[in-house]
């Protein structure tokens, strides 16, 4: 009997909570097994299984994991792996959108146990267009740890090809199948009906589980500033638990859904052509659809920022107190403190940690931002051996970073110090893009300087060499007639 697995590989936000929760529980399931790593969604028990390094893994490290605990659960998870793959099936399934996430070193290794249990691996995926990616993975990364947007939506962008490539590498193009998540076109508009009428597997089309975790506009912009201005918490079980019920009570949140703006999303995907040409052949369909404007389009981060000052009677009612809805970004924060403390009590932030916190943000948002600015400079400057280095030096970048400053009168004169340095307006995407272009060629000359020395300097050692394999060939003679 020749067998089969199929690993679903997500995207994100393309109903893979449906599908992993349906699938998990339907004991009616025919002509495929779906695994049980005692979770619908194996996302993280595959990552812990693979990982090339168990030191800060997703949720574990979170948690706070000793290592030497990790290597047991890692070995066990394999373990339960192997079981339920040996069991007496023809065809199974693994899902886990995380899994899009490995290194190809890790798929390597997950590729290897696979095939060490079954005769063939397919690899398949919904793919979102990217400003639906972007939206989602907005909410995503705000439920599931910190983000600090700054000015740019590049890192929410999806990296199709380096998200999916590497399953074609190992597995083979012709074992990858990467499907366009369009609900309009599914059965009854429903991913688990479309993705079994894919695999050829029949289920109780009763015991579907409906699965939609959106939050609002307004939620997740709160959610943005916990993420941007708390302090992290603790590692644990407990602090673990607190935050997400910190999640729960911000998500329910009512308002407008969240949208980001059609210039937005082109800014951010326009630099990426080659990927986009990339995923639309394969899924047969461009993927950058940005839409048209709408009232309350997200742009950037101050649009986060201004929408969450409009949840100000959200919070007081959550608060149990009147607020001011004119109040500063540092009375707003610790709004947010205080409403994260009353769901996580073991975090109790204090206002002057806060303070702190805020304090030493900026500062190291702001020195970050003044040692790239005196690299780009470094850059400019004309380089001969150890001319980099030195050029470094005389720019103002230290060789040893120093650690950062404790908050307090210092911090202030520092952060007065580095926004009077920064006062000029920010480039615009164009300057930008000419400043990387010309960062670019510049260091593609260093390189050809560089290798040209290198010639130069094997060329004058070959022509050291012919000399003294000519003088050793001629010692001998010379020798024997001083010797005489």
């Amino acid at each position: 009997m020749a067998k089969t697995c199929i690993v679903h590989v997500g995207m994100h936000k393309t109903g893979t909570s449906s599908i992993q929760q349906t699938l998990f529980r339907n004991a009616s399931l025919q002509g495929l097994h779906y695994v049980d790593l005692d979770t619908p969604n194996a996302s993280y028990p595959m990552l812990l299984a693979f990982a090339e390094r168990l030191e800060g893994l997703p949720y574990y490290g979170r948690l706070g994991t000793p290592l030497s605990e990790l290597e047991v659960l890692r070995q066990r998870m394999r373990d339960t792996l192997v079981k339920e793959l040996s069991k007496p099936f023809e065809r199974f399934l693994i899902s886990g959108e995380e899994i899009s996430k490995m290194s190809e070193t890790e798929v390597r290794a997950m590729a290897d146990l696979l095939r060490s249990c079954v005769d063939e691996v397919r690899v398949v995926a919904y793919v979102r267009d990217v400003k639906g990616y972007m939206e989602s993975a907005l909410q995503q990364r705000l439920k599931g740890g910190s983000l600090d947007l700054g000015r740019r939506m590049r890192v929410l962008y999806p990296d199709y090809r380096d998200r999916f490539q590497k399953f074609e590498t190992v597995f083979g193009p012709d074992r990858v199948s990467l499907w366009p998540f369009r609900p309009d076109a599914f059965p009854e508009r429903c991913v688990v009906r479309d993705l079994a009428a894919r695999l050829d597997f029949r289920l109780d089309l009763g015991t579907i589980v409906r699965s939609n975790e959106s939050m609002s506009a307004e939620a997740a912009a709160l959610l943005y500033l916990v993420r941007k201005w708390l302090p992290p918490l603790p590692k644990g079980q407990d602090s673990l638990a607190g935050e997400r019920k910190l999640v729960r009570a911000i998500s329910h949140l009512p308002g407008r859904k969240l949208r980001l703006a059609p210039q937005t999303v082109l800014e951010t995907a326009t630099p990426q052509a080659d990927d986009l040409a990339w995923i639309a052949a394969r899924v047969g369909q461009e993927l950058l659809l940005p839409g048209v404007a709408g009232e309350g389009d997200l742009r950037d981060e101050e649009d986060l920022v201004a929408l969450a000052r409009s949840c100000v009677p959200w919070l007081a009612g959550q608060l149990g107190e009147p607020l001011a809805t004119d109040m500063s970004v540092e009375d707003l924060a610790w709004c947010l403190a205080r409403l994260r403390n009353l769901h996580c009590p073991q975090a109790l932030t204090t206002r002057d940690a806060l303070q702190a916190h805020l304090q030493q943000q900026e500062l190291d948002r702001l020195q970050r931002r003044q040692a790239r600015k005196a690299r780009q400079a470094a850059l400019q400057t004309p380089v001969r051996r150890g001319g980099r280095r030195k050029a470094v030096e005389a720019a103002g970048v230290p060789a040893t970073p120093e650690p950062p400053a404790a908050p307090g009168e210092r911090v202030s004169e520092l952060l007065q110090q580095l926004r009077a340095d920064f006062a000029k307006p920010p480039r615009t995407p164009a300057e930008e893009r000419a400043a990387r272009q010309a960062e670019r060629e510049h260091k593609q000359a260093l390189r050809a300087q560089r290798e040209a020395s290198r010639a130069g300097r094997q060329a004058l050692r070959d022509v050291r060499k012919a000399e003294r394999k000519a003088q050793r060939q001629t010692s001998p003679a010379g020798d024997d007639a001083g010797g005489a």
